[in-house]
């Protein structure tokens, strides 16, 4: 795969991802260790994130020491690849414990292997792989059609960011999981300070138990439905955040690579405007009148 294109999805209903997003979600904190341990620390934190390297189909860290550590959902293995994007070792992490991974990195590392460190500033869920329970790659096609997910992901919010005025880098963030572009918005009152509008995709949370578009505008009005309803199937998901959402199983309702892209650029083309909006309005709390 040496480009980001848009890959057919539907091989596994989007509900059907949950226990390989839980396994790439702690292997993705190896790939973030090693940014947070090395790199000097940056104010958005994304000297611990990753981008979709295409030509890996992997989610890459920054560059170490002339090195990424990298990371394929497809099969859940970790690639120690130099500048070049070339392999100089990988490690498949199916039937192999956490710490065996660590293990491996710390061998690919030599002396910074004094340095590295596990810890992070967040918690994730807990998950049996933390206390030694090895990966096990017994659905290989969920974790093929997660992988699509986000390089799918990655070439749409591509487009965005380089469309839209005041985008980010389209970076994956080991948090959440979730992959996205961050667009600074100016208010129109100019004594606030930037706002902004969150674009990307999460594999799947608590909220919503499948990969899922979002759009969201920080801050955001206290009736956003106030804005006016997005064209379905996308809408406004308001219970534990607040972003206008297109959920995965109304993607992969569709059949073929075009109608199925469509449907995803159709909802970004239209709610990202509408976030935008949102965000340039005047910030009135319910009592402001």
């Amino acid at each position: 795969m040496t480009k980001s294109t848009w890959r057919c999805l539907g091989a596994v209903p989007p509900s059907g991802l949950t226990s390989a997003r839980a396994q790439l979600h702690q292997a993705a904190q190896i790939v973030q260790s090693l940014g947070r341990s090395l790199l000097p620390p940056r104010a958005d934190d994304s000297h611990s994130a990753m981008h979709y390297e295409p030509r890996l189909d992997a989610l890459a860290g920054e560059l170490v020491n002339g090195r990424h550590l990298a990371l394929r959902p497809s099969d859940l293995t970790l690639l120690y690849v130099d500048r070049d994007l070339r392999p100089t070792s990988e490690f498949a992490l199916d039937r192999r414990t956490h710490r065996e991974a660590v293990d491996w990195l710390h061998a690919q590392l030599g002396g910074d292997a004094a340095v590295h460190k596990l810890d992070t500033p967040f918690e994730i869920a807990e998950h049996p792989i933390r206390t030694g329970e090895p990966y096990r790659l017994d659905g290989p096609r969920a974790h093929a059609e997660l992988g699509t997910w986000f390089g799918n992901a990655a070439f749409v919010l591509q487009v965005v960011a380089d469309r839209e005025p005041g985008a980010g880098r389209v970076l994956c963030w080991p948090h959440h999981l979730d992959i996205a572009t961050l667009i600074e918005v100016a208010p129109d009152d100019a004594s606030e300070s930037a706002h902004t509008v969150g674009v990307g995709l999460s594999p799947g949370d608590e909220a919503i138990n499948e990969p899922y578009f979002y759009v969201t505008p920080w801050p955001h009005p206290p009736d956003v439905t106030a804005l006016g309803q997005p064209t379905p199937p996308a809408r406004w998901y308001t219970d534990t955040f607040v972003a206008l959402v297109l959920e995965g199983s109304e993607v992969v309702g569709h059949d073929s690579v075009d109608d199925q892209r469509s449907v995803v650029t159709a909802y970004l083309d239209e709610c990202v405007p509408i976030a935008r909006a949102a965000v340039t309005l005047p910030q009135k709390t319910p009592d402001s009148g």
